[in-house]
């Protein structure tokens, strides 16, 4: 019932409709969050397909229940919609590098870096790639990145998301929440 809403939105209005998403799918709260299988995310994609948020969230949570393939095919399709868009590129990379695709999480990983040097791209993208790659130091070091980038999301995403439990339960993790006064 609650993505019907999504359509009183103008689908033009791209903002609009992405803050509803928000709203509608609480799994954005969390990214990822395991307290939803996805239900919300799939009324939303199927009343409005091109919101490519909702696919990228979407791939996140099916990367948490290591359903590898739907999440790929929901990543490529985020990534289809929103050409360009370094953050879903990191997120396919963190889902490539769940799935066992490392050398292809790394390429995507490189691709960012190369895009860096040449515009901007945001701390959190790579945050993700390193994610998927196990990889706590090099999450930690793109997190204060973000941060000092002002990314509110980052906060949410060190606090709430799957993705990044295994950087919250080891010491450098602990020491980062504490530095921004968000540890208990």
């Amino acid at each position: 019932a609650a993505a019907e809403k999504v359509l009183a939105l103008r689908t033009d209005d791209h903002r609009a409709v992405c803050r509803r998403v928000r709203e509608v799918a609480p799994p954005f709260a969390g990214l990822s969050g395991a307290r939803c299988g996805g239900h919300h995310l799939h009324a939303v994609i199927e009343m409005e397909p091109g919101v490519y948020l909702a696919h990228c969230v979407l791939g996140l949570v099916y990367t948490q229940q290591a359903m590898h393939r739907e999440a790929l095919q929901a990543l490529e399709r985020a990534c289809a919609l929103s050409p360009g868009n370094a953050f879903t590129r990191g997120v396919l990379a963190y889902a490539l590098g769940k799935s066992g695709r490392r050398e292809e999480a790394e390429r995507i990983g490189e691709e960012l870096l190369a895009a860096g040097r040449q515009g901007y791209v945001p701390a959190k993208a790579l945050m993700f790639v390193r994610a998927g790659l196990d990889d706590a130091a090099q999450v930690i070091r793109w997190a204060e990145q973000s941060l000092e980038e002002r990314d509110p999301m980052t906060v949410m995403n060190l606090l709430q998301e799957p993705a990044f439990e295994f950087v919250r339960s080891g010491a450098a993790g602990a020491a980062l929440l504490r530095k921004i006064r968000l540890a208990q």
